[in-house]
């Protein structure tokens, strides 16, 4: 049997390393709501946790928002973000899962970190338009221990480079 299935074009919009930690954070992304509007596929790099949970890690720097910063994402009309991050686990294991919880309760699916190496590997998918995309994301610079392993440990999908 042969399908003949015809796609239409889809715009695809891409942000990287956002890190919105405002009291308004719909404010930062106000000037770009306009040209994110237009795109049928929205997409960004998140670069900190987003929560209220955990503990700082041993690392000299640990990125963390607060979960009103969601509505930033929420407002250019994100619709997937991979969170393959160096930041992945600043605040802890707690904190990674809830960030991935807030997001797809929220309507933003995650990529690239989980609550396993399974899950952190686990591809997002967006149909737009006739179009089916798959979202992979990988990191290869992670402080110590980010990485995800088997079924016990929570953090970022790890791609080793020589």
């Amino acid at each position: 049997m042969t399908m003949n299935v015809q796609s239409q074009p889809i715009t695809f919009l891409a942000a990287g390393e956002v890190c919105v930690n405002r009291d308004d954070p719909e404010s930062i992304v106000a000037s770009v709501v306009p040209a994110f509007a237009k795109a049928d596929v929205k997409f960004c790099q998140l670069e900190t946790i987003i929560s209220e949970k955990g503990v700082p890690s041993q690392e000299p720097i640990n990125l963390r928002a607060h979960p009103r910063n969601i509505d930033a994402l929420k407002a250019v009309g994100i619709d997937v973000t991979c969170f393959a991050s160096n930041h992945t686990l600043d605040w802890g294991n707690k904190a990674l899962i809830d960030t991935i919880e807030q997001l797809r309760q929220r309507g933003i699916q995650t990529f690239g970190a989980g609550a396993n190496l399974a899950e952190a590997r686990k591809p997002a998918l967006v149909e737009r338009n006739g179009t089916r995309m798959a979202f992979l994301g990988y990191n290869c610079n992670l402080p110590q221990d980010y990485w995800a392993a088997s079924n016990k440990r929570p953090g970022c999908a790890a791609l080793r480079v020589l």
